[in-house]
């Protein structure tokens, strides 16, 4: 049995069905339904689950929790709802909070003994007042270094980090959590390493502080078992709180002995973790790393395509090399080695494009952003002044050109990432996140974990034909925008 086919056979049995009459209506074979009703056989359609459902009479809920299992019965159940987190995760990007202000007030003004060796805390009231305490206690120190093991989704810990760290840019966070050493999706239908992340990008999208996360990865259900007792920590330069995953009991100390100790030990713990995402702080910065990936996408042996998905077009590629010298604004002494550089990077861009290595996808919104703005989301609008409009509607020339010949696809508007401000680049190996910080800057994330990569990349690979406008329809609808 599958779990398409139980749930079909319930509504047969409970509604006394007949499978003869269900065939009929269906149009096909009673042989081939008892196959569907056995588990035998899946039907061969969307459409097909579709008759099945109009025959049944279910209620809306009943017909998507049927499409639901014919999609589990054929994709696998953690596949299908891998993917499904990751399209959740794409789409309600934009509803991220854009402030932390509704935090409600600590008290702060505790204090705790002079020099302990272990003061117990018991309680989880108790325990997150003392996190709370030396947190901030710590934001109040010039290039205050915190340290912290734990798990992103602890309590409220995240929220509390976000909110400490949108005033203090010389306050440095760095942060060991465990991540799933296998792609199980946990009994919550979400995964769990996609979860992780979501918990971590307030860091970045409230934060001005400097923030570094490192994982290592464990049985994620064993790591927060109630007999690894005190596996938590938060460490700074004054206190150090070890703490059970569930905060029911922890020790507080403050000897220095003690503490330098425990930092020498988290500098271990750090050389053994690995990197979940680096923030590329310049556009400098950023223009190597996108110059490397491109590197990297060239050298690849599986020759799987990457994706660029992004509300506006990756119109890079598409772009003149005469643009640069047009459009760049003067940035210094080495202004002629960074030009040389960025024509590089368009004609490398250009030649990936062409060769059909980056499958590329973007909305139809997003055209009419550049054709009114003459800004390119893949460029800081800092170093360059807008696009004149008659190279705006050459640039859109060129894309309708790729449409038809580089992959260049645009999704529909009621497609559920459509409205995403969320910008990905990922290959199997390699790849970025990018969107704009609450306040207005953008922020590169370069994404290192393999899990999360994997993740990307098969949603983005899974994207089926009729999410995007085919090719002659994209034609019409960028001709279209010209002629307005």
């Amino acid at each position: 049995m599958t779990p398409f086919s139980d749930l079909l056979s319930a509504h047969v049995k409970a509604k006394k069905i007949k499978t003869y009459s269900l065939s009929q209506y269906c149009g096909m074979d009673r042989s081939n339904m008892y196959k569907i009703l056995n588990g035998k056989r899946n039907p061969s359609s969307a459409q097909m689950v579709q008759s099945i459902a109009d025959f049944l009479r279910l209620t809306p809920l009943e017909r998507y929790d049927l499409l639901e299992a014919y999609q589990v019965t054929i994709t696998g159940y953690d596949t299908y709802y891998r993917r499904k987190h990751v399209q959740d995760f794409i789409a309600y990007f934009t509803h991220r909070p854009e402030h932390l202000e509704n935090l409600p007030p600590y008290n702060m003004n505790v204090d705790y003994p002079g020099q302990t060796n272990g003061l117990l805390i018991s309680g989880k009231s108790k325990q997150k007042h003392v996190i709370y305490h030396i947190l901030a206690a710590e934001t109040r120190i010039d290039n205050g270094h915190i340290r912290l093991f734990f798990q992103p989704n602890t309590e409220q810990f995240m929220d509390l980090l976000a909110y400490i760290g949108k005033t203090r840019d010389s306050l440095q966070i760095e942060h060991i959590f465990c991540m799933t050493n296998n792609d199980k999706i946990l009994a919550d239908k979400y995964d769990y390493n996609l979860t992780c992340l979501e918990k971590i990008i307030p860091m970045y999208y409230n934060c001005v502080c400097s923030y570094t996360p490192y994982c290592y990865y464990d049985n994620i259900l064993s790591h927060d078992n109630i007999f690894n007792l005190f596996s938590s920590m938060v460490l700074t330069s004054k206190y150090a709180f070890v703490f059970s995953p569930q905060l029911q009991n922890g020790f507080l100390f403050s000897d220095p002995e003690i503490l330098l100790k425990l930092h020498d030990i988290f500098e271990d713990l750090k050389s053994s973790a690995s990197l979940v995402v680096r923030k590329q702080e310049s556009f400098h910065a950023q223009f190597e790393f996108f110059s490397n990936i491109e590197i990297f996408c060239d050298m690849e042996n599986d020759k799987q395509p990457g994706y660029s998905f992004q509300m506006e077009p990756c119109l890079v590629p598409l772009m003149p090399l005469s643009f640069p010298d047009k459009y760049l604004i003067e940035t210094g002494a080495r202004q002629e080695r960074f030009l040389a550089r960025v024509k590089q990077y368009i004609s490398r861009h250009a030649n990936a494009s062409q060769a059909r290595m980056t499958r590329f996808i973007f909305t139809e919104n997003g055209v009419r952003y550049f054709l009114e703005s003459g800004r390119i989301s893949e460029i800081p609008p800092s170093i360059y002044r807008p696009l004149d409009y008659s190279d705006r509607t050459l640039m859109v020339r060129n894309l309708i050109h790729a449409c038809h010949t580089q992959g260049y696809r645009i999704l529909k508007p009621q497609s559920p990432i459509a409205a995403s401000a969320l910008n990905i680049y990922v290959t199997s190996r390699r790849g970025y996140l990018m969107f704009i910080s609450a306040d207005g800057k953008p922020v590169c994330l370069d994404l290192n974990e393999p899990g999360l990569l994997h993740a990307f990349h098969d949603y983005l690979d899974s994207l089926t034909d009729n999410m995007f406008f085919t090719e002659d329809e994209a034609d019409a609808i960028l001709t279209k925008m010209l002629e307005e």
